[in-house]
């Protein structure tokens, strides 16, 4: 009996252990330099402060989408938008930052704002067209989305002023384990990254432009503690039910022979 008895103590004891080895296994890209007392936007490796009024420019690679607001009938035949379905709207930016547009040619747009593209395709279908009002929407913005939301993966945006909020909605909100005060953006160069850490419990947080969502942002949404030291405990002892119950059995086995 004192051997059994030392053999579940040993089992639970290796129980323990491991919920707490495994309490930071289940985070995603770990953030390091992080003080116990944050304001409500915290940032890492802050970056120069004009690089935080956001504008998306085209780039190689970008696909545009190309509406006229005064002719919707142009729009639809010469843009071959819902023309069909299967075809993946807009045109892409080629590597010299060129996109062939129909009636005008190739146009050099990489390095402009969704507004500074549509004033110069405007100023060149006015030689075409009366008076045309055109708007440019860039369909290729990227944003992953990772941890207690209601739907994680890649998101497509197809506006560049959208926010952290704005986006949690498109993933279908929080979950009821989320950790609302340290919410990450990861943002820039992979190799030395701007983190971003959102205390989305307090409402001077909208006043941060740091909150508006750029191309190729990674947002990860971290568990509550209590979860990640729960859900490493539920494992280990799912793994360690079946050796318990042998062991159990053998203990009431040899409880029934004395």
């Amino acid at each position: 009996m004192k051997f059994i008895r030392v053999v579940i103590v040993f089992f639970a004891t290796i129980s323990i252990l491991s919920s707490c080895s495994s309490s930071k296994t289940n985070k995603m890209l770990i953030t390091y330099d992080v003080p116990r007392s944050m304001p409500e936007v915290f940032v890492i490796n802050k970056k120069d402060s004009l690089e935080n009024l956001y504008s998306h420019k085209i780039k190689s690679g970008d696909r545009i989408a190309v509406k006229f607001l005064n002719n919707y009938d142009l729009t639809k035949s010469t843009f071959n938008i819902d023309a069909n379905p299967a075809i993946e709207a807009g045109y892409v930016v080629d590597v010299n930052g060129f996109a062939n547009m129909p009636l005008v040619g190739k146009v050099q747009i990489s390095g402009l704002t969704r507004e500074e593209a549509s004033k110069k395709l405007e100023k060149l279908y006015s030689t075409i067209l009366n008076n045309p009002i055109i708007e440019v929407s860039i369909v290729s913005i990227k944003v992953n989305m990772f941890g207690e939301v209601g739907r994680q993966g890649k998101f497509l945006i197809d506006r560049d002023n959208i926010s952290l909020i704005d986006l949690i909605s498109e993933a279908g909100g929080l979950t009821n384990r989320a950790k609302k005060k340290s919410i990450r953006i990861i943002r820039g160069d992979p190799s030395n990254p701007q983190i971003i850490i959102v205390d989305l419990r307090k409402v001077g947080i909208l006043r941060y432009s740091e909150l508006m969502i750029q191309d190729n942002d990674i947002v990860i949404v971290d568990p509550m503690r209590v979860y990640e030291i729960s859900d490493p405990v539920t494992a280990v002892g799912t793994m360690l039910q079946p050796l318990l119950l042998v062991v159990n059995s053998i203990a009431i086995v040899a409880t029934l022979a004395q």
